[in-house]
């Protein structure tokens, strides 16, 4: 990679402050996708050797090794063990860019399944996505607090309450509380704060949340037409909600606060639409940095074959919710 790095770069880490410098590797990523690669990859090697805040030293040492044609090696568990943490945030990145290169290059009424697919699993990814780190981070907070949490706040993160079975014997049973409360609950927790139920990403969330179920448990049933899974605006405002709560959670609860992990995935996986790991092309590596889709590659895919019927020139995408309450109506009748 370093015959791609321009050497006006050189410099890049004398930036002691690591937020000042991601930031500007932001721009460096719009303008000059070579360096960016290079630089990245020494601020995430640097990271991953001690697992701690990388010193200048640290930087520029790694960053002279590459421009005097050396190579670094890691081992991939570490690579892993930066990805796990929000790893369903990073899966659903995957699916939103899907989803907006198909909305800005292609239309309903030529890729009908096409819109189908990549706007339903963007959508229940996202959703996914955030009910699945909340339960993450409830688990790991009940572990590093067992001590002084009570057993009323643990009974909650575990989903559990105390009843009188049959037998008139007190147990603890799974109780499934309503998952925006029980969000609420255990943001409160890892914080200290409350969400603004007011607040424009909590509407989101709760949109967001509509959607899913909309989709999951009522497609072909309403016969209003009224179909939000397909507003894209939902899927992608609610997505940008998810990580800025997911990033709160991260800069607010002591436990992450205080280690350099958190924040570093704060920015790269909470403040940035691209994943930050790719499948690389040879073998068994992997590709850390950003990156983007081709809109062709993503057509190639779900659309592999030419059509066999002519162009619908008058079809048009609320045709689309009309076709699924019609054959809500035919089946019922």
């Amino acid at each position: 990679m370093i015959e791609d790095f321009n050497l006006d770069y050189k410099n890049f880490f004398e930036e002691t402050d690591s937020l000042k410098r991601w930031k500007s590797l932001i721009k460096i990523y719009n303008k000059d996708y070579g360096s960016f690669r290079v630089l990245f990859l020494v601020e995430a090697m640097a990271f991953l050797d001690k697992w701690k805040e990388p010193s200048v030293e640290d930087l520029n040492k790694i960053l002279s090794h590459i421009m005097d044609g050396g190579r670094v090696a890691i081992r991939i568990g570490r690579i892993i063990d930066l990805f796990m943490p929000v790893w369903p945030l990073e899966v659903a990145k995957y699916d939103i860019m899907q989803l907006k290169i198909y909305s800005n290059n292609f239309t309903p009424k030529n890729y009908f399944f096409t819109y189908i697919k990549i706007f339903s699993t963007a959508l229940v990814q996202t959703w996914w996505a955030f009910e699945t780190l909340m339960n993450d981070f409830a688990s790991i907070i009940l572990e590093q607090r067992k001590e002084s949490l009570s057993h009323v706040e643990k009974l909650f993160l575990q989903d559990k309450n105390i009843i009188l079975n049959k037998k008139g014997i007190v147990e603890e049973r799974l109780t499934f509380q309503p998952l925006d409360t029980r969000i609420q609950f255990i943001f409160k927790l890892l914080t200290g704060k409350s969400i603004d139920r007011q607040s424009h990403d909590w509407q989101n969330i709760m949109n967001l949340k509509n959607a899913r179920n909309s989709y999951v448990h009522r497609i072909g049933k309403d016969d209003n037409g009224k179909f939000s899974f397909l507003d894209k605006k939902v899927i992608l405002s609610g997505f940008k909600s998810v990580q800025e709560i997911i990033s709160q959670v991260f800069l607010n609860t002591p436990e992450f606060s205080e280690r350099f992990i958190y924040k570093f995935l704060s920015f790269w996986s909470c403040k940035n639409d691209h994943p930050f790991m790719w499948d690389g092309k040879s073998g068994k590596s992997f590709y850390l940095g950003l990156t983007e889709m081709d809109p062709d590659a993503i057509i190639n895919l779900y659309a592999p074959m030419e059509s066999s019927f002519e162009q619908m020139d008058n079809f048009k995408e609320k045709d689309i919710t009309s076709a699924f309450t019609a054959t809500a109506k035919n089946r019922r009748s």
